[in-house]
């Protein structure tokens, strides 16, 4: 299932850009490695939802979030921590 490996990818990659004990710097490079992984994924070959659903099991809102940055991500805008 090469699919489930990406939306796994983003969603540890998403668990990392919100850790508040992981140094800033190190956050930031993982949104950055995050929207790259994203951008890169060819159209149908992503399973939006799985991405969304496993992020969203680190904390209640998670899931909120996560579909809030890959929404950003898609209409280009500024990507923040």
């Amino acid at each position: 299932m090469e699919g489930a490996r990406t939306e796994m990818l983003i969603a540890l990659k998403f668990l990392a850009t919100v850790d508040a004990w992981r140094d800033e710097d190190r956050r930031r490079q993982d949104m950055v490695d995050l929207a790259k992984v994203y951008r890169a994924v060819e159209p149908g070959q992503f399973d939006h939802e799985q991405a969304v659903r496993l992020g969203g099991l680190a904390y209640p809102g998670a899931e909120r979030e996560l579909r809030k940055l890959l929404d950003k991500i898609d209409r280009g805008k500024p990507l923040s921590i």
